[in-house]
């Protein structure tokens, strides 16, 4: 028997030249591997980069102090230790953006000798990520005869107890302020 084409051929199905359910669902594992290695990745580049201004703006805060202290106008210009903190705050305060949260609106720098941040059972400050606790070591002293801790709270909610200070060496805890 012949048959007739009239000029076409006639259509086979190749097998060989189309992909099985089996690959395609490799090929899929592996972007999907690939994409969540990726994600994770990102997370951490962006609570690095976070981290990192957030040591740069403390970096910043701890420079303002020494340029404050510095200046010969500055130990008579402030009563204690806690005016000077006070205004530095203030000045701060006005441009700042919480890196965590993104918003304008709560301050970024705290005054850890404020009453109304400390817990009275405990003794402790607490505050939140992005925020930063500044502390005198004794609020009532001259600015230039105490020591200032600058506290950085860069997860979800800190206390004195948790966060870290950078005074003369890194990675101390933060003290508890004597409420002023």
């Amino acid at each position: 028997m012949t048959s007739i084409h009239f000029g076409r051929k006639l259509m086979s199905h190749d097998k060989s030249k189309g992909y099985t359910i089996i690959e395609l669902l490799v090929v899929i594992a592996v972007i999907s591997i690939l994409v969540g290695a990726g994600v994770i990745s990102y997370v951490k580049y962006i609570k690095y980069a976070k981290d990192t201004i957030m040591d740069s703006n403390r970096a910043e805060f701890m420079n303002n102090i020494q340029i404050r202290l510095s200046s010969p106008s500055t130990p008579g210009g402030y009563k204690d230790c806690y005016s000077l903190i006070n205004d530095l705050i203030d000045s701060f305060n006005k441009n700042a953006i919480n890196v965590y949260t993104k918003s304008d609106l709560a301050p970024v720098w705290i005054n850890g000798h404020n009453d109304l941040l400390l817990n009275k059972e405990t003794g402790v400050v607490g505050f939140l990520q992005g925020e930063q606790l500044v502390i005198c070591q004794d609020p009532k002293a001259a600015a230039n005869a105490t020591d200032i801790a600058v506290c950085s709270c860069k997860d979800s909610y800190c206390s004195t107890k948790d966060a870290t200070t950078f005074l003369a060496s890194p990675q101390n805890s933060c003290p508890n302020p004597r409420v002023y």
